[in-house]
């Protein structure tokens, strides 16, 4: 009788017929068949094998069941499934805090709970895989705009779509990459922060020189002193650019000192878009130093130009007198007095008014004719 008391409960458990498990051991044990009891040794020993058998595939479904639940309860709490989804499998992983000595509840190890559990697993397996695979792209998205906005190196398109074919191959462990991701981001965070100061100054620096090519081309404008729309703007932003320009030396020395000192400390290249930082900073230094010379040669030229042409002797316009030595009479004339000037010193009016005012001076100076009285006519 215990032998069947424990056939039953532990087939009532595990959704078997009990029935029918105690009449393969002897018919003679079912009292349906009402044959007597045949208890013989071989028959106690076949229900021993019976029950350490049912007991063994108890403790198979149960730990399989512990499984099942484990994975469920993970994925829910991945996927942050609610409360009224998680309701219907709630008796699977209830059983993670039972005792298996206490798992009496009949039909509670049937194959058909094993089968939805496992079922349910495969249907939220999928889902994770899918959400994974969503929540590794979001994070791949995420590094690289960390490393685009710090202008570190981005990983390779190359490299991110060999990862993307094995998440959706299934050929790596979504959990594993989805860890390595998290670590990759965390230090492309720290690395940003570190580059934070370089990278201001750099945008400084970028401000600066496109400062400096606008001034470049405004200084070549020959109109840009004319009376025009926009003049005096221009004028104004040109005496800012100045400004900023002077201040490029002190802020590229700055800005190498700083690098090479991130440098030696991290024991890596500084690269801003894959380019070594440095290199662009020698290369600037190098191209101002030669448009400084192109500057200075300019200058030198103008100068010896206008030194020459100051040494030069002055050209006659054509057509000029300048060129002409005049003739002089010995009285001190020019001899090319205009035929107009000729008629007038030569007219016989200027020779009679000369003449009269020689007369009349001669007279009015003359002692003898002095005090005289007038003739009478006719007297």
């Amino acid at each position: 009788e215990t032998y069947t008391s424990k056939i039953r409960g532990l087939d009532a458990l595990l959704g078997m017929d009990s029935s029918m498990t105690i009449t393969k051991i002897h018919p003679s044990l079912n009292e349906l068949y009402g044959i007597a009891k045949n208890i013989s040794d071989g028959i106690l020993a076949k229900l021993d094998d019976t029950v350490r058998s049912l007991e063994e595939e108890k403790q198979k479904r149960l730990d399989k069941l512990h499984h099942l639940g484990k994975a469920l309860i993970n994925m829910w709490n991945f996927m942050d499934t609610p409360e009224r989804e998680r309701q219907q499998f709630l008796h699977v992983t209830n059983m993670l805090l039972v005792p298996s000595e206490r798992i009496i509840k009949t039909r509670s190890l049937t194959a058909s709970i094993i089968q939805q559990a496992e079922e349910e697993v495969k249907r939220l397996g999928q889902l994770k895989a899918s959400k994974m695979k969503e929540l590794f792209l979001r994070k791949q998205l995420e590094l690289q705009e960390i490393c685009s906005k710090s202008h570190m190196e981005i990983p390779s398109p190359s490299e991110m779509e060999n990862l993307t074919h094995l998440v959706e191959s299934g050929a790596i462990d979504l959990g594993d990459l989805l860890t390595n991701m998290d670590k990759q981001i965390a230090t492309a965070k720290e690395e940003a922060s570190s580059r934070k100061a370089i990278l201001e100054r750099v945008q400084k620096w970028m401000l600066a020189r496109e400062e400096e090519r606008w001034l470049e081309e405004y200084n070549r404008d020959e109109n840009r002193y004319s009376v025009s729309r926009g003049a005096h703007r221009n004028l104004k932003r040109a005496e800012k650019a100045r400004i900023t320009v002077t201040k490029i030396p002190a802020l590229v020395d700055m800005l190498i000192s700083l690098t090479r000192g991130w440098e030696e400390e991290r024991k890596k290249v500084f690269l801003y878009d894959g380019v070594s930082l440095l290199a662009m900073l020698e290369e600037y230094i190098i191209l101002r130093q030669e448009k400084e010379e192109e500057k200075q040669r300019q200058r030198l030229e103008k100068k010896k130009a206008a030194a020459e042409q100051g040494n030069m002797p002055l050209s006659p316009r054509p057509g000029s007198s300048a060129g002409r030595v005049p003739s002089r009479r010995i009285s001190g004339s020019f001899g090319n007095t205009s035929p107009t000037n000729r008629s007038v010193l030569g007219s016989p009016s200027s020779r009679r008014s000369s003449l009269g005012a020689q007369q009349t001076g001669w007279s009015s100076h003359n002692p003898e004719t002095q005090g005289t009285p007038p003739m009478k006519v006719g007297t």
